[in-house]
């Protein structure tokens, strides 16, 4: 495990194909990457690839150790989901773009969990849900405050 402490990253290498390494999504430049399964456009068959996500792209490579990605895929307006055409067993997810649905597989349902996690950080989609989310915890807050607020009213109305 490598950290720094200046931006609180932690990456963890492996040489086991089948482990990923992660950093906190929220962290500047953070990274995830690990092999995964991605099932051609046209050629159908699954291939192992080695995916780094990064800013807000996922780059898929040959290997670990190829210098530059096969193709890219840009994450900020992408929705991902579990996959419904996947055999049991088999932890596949589908990153949905404007262009195109890419196709992935994990290792383990945990896996395909993180990937899935750690790739919606990056979208558009999640920084607006933060923003929903947000504006929603202080309607509330505010809403549980009110009736205190009423009851102050009504106390002062009666006490007249």
């Amino acid at each position: 495990v490598v950290s720094t402490q200046s931006t609180g990253l932690s990456i963890m290498s492996d040489s086991n194909p089948r482990k990923s390494s992660i950093a906190s999504p929220s962290a500047t430049g953070s990274l995830k990457s690990g092999y995964l399964k991605k099932r051609g456009e046209l050629n159908r068959a699954w291939k192992q690839r080695w995916c780094v996500v990064s800013d807000c792209k996922l780059s898929y490579y040959k290997t670990h150790e190829d210098a530059k990605p096969i193709a890219s895929i840009t994450l900020d307006q992408a929705f991902f989901k579990i996959s419904t055409d996947a055999e049991p067993n088999e932890y596949c997810f589908e990153i949905v773009t404007s262009s195109r649905i890419y196709y992935l597989m994990a290792h383990s349902f945990s896996d395909m969990v993180d990937w899935i996690r750690f790739c919606s950080f990056k979208t558009d989609l999640h920084k607006e849900n933060e923003a929903f989310s947000l504006a929603e915890e202080q309607i509330a807050k505010a809403n549980q405050e009110r009736p205190f607020q009423l009851n102050y009213l009504e106390a002062l109305n009666e006490g007249q």
